[in-house]
């Protein structure tokens, strides 16, 4: 599912969420492995508004999607050239679990659990 985020009629940004998961994770140590776990694969903001919070707020959406839909962890790659991205990810908690060698250099995954939905 494509999540977006709208401001005056205008898309700011998204993220794509689902349970596919790429071919290059299969070999990864995931803490979760063999739980439901959604995969994020597009983190997107408009250069307009790059620097503005809107990253952690799709980000913190798709953390509750997550457990709205009983994932015990949210997984994502991302190029490490990106360094940028790598430490956002590190910051809101992410830990990097493994690496492949993707078509634009080295792959880094991740991997944040999930606090079990309170009832």
């Amino acid at each position: 599912a494509v999540e977006v985020l709208v401001d005056n009629a205008e898309i700011v940004g998204c993220v794509t969420l689902d349970y596919a998961i790429d071919p290059m994770w299969e070999n990864w140590d995931w803490s979760t492995e063999g739980e439901p776990a959604v995969s994020l694969h597009r983190l997107m903001v408009h250069p307009s508004r790059r620097g503005s919070g809107l990253a952690k707020l799709l980000m913190q959406h798709a953390e509750g999607v997550t457990r709205q839909r009983g994932g015990r962890s949210i997984r994502l790659d991302c190029l490490l050239l990106n360094i940028t991205a790598s430490d956002f990810y590190k910051h809101l908690g992410f830990g990097q679990i493994g690496t492949a060698e993707g078509r634009k250099g080295k792959i880094a995954g991740f991997e944040k659990r999930m606090a079990a939905a309170s009832a």
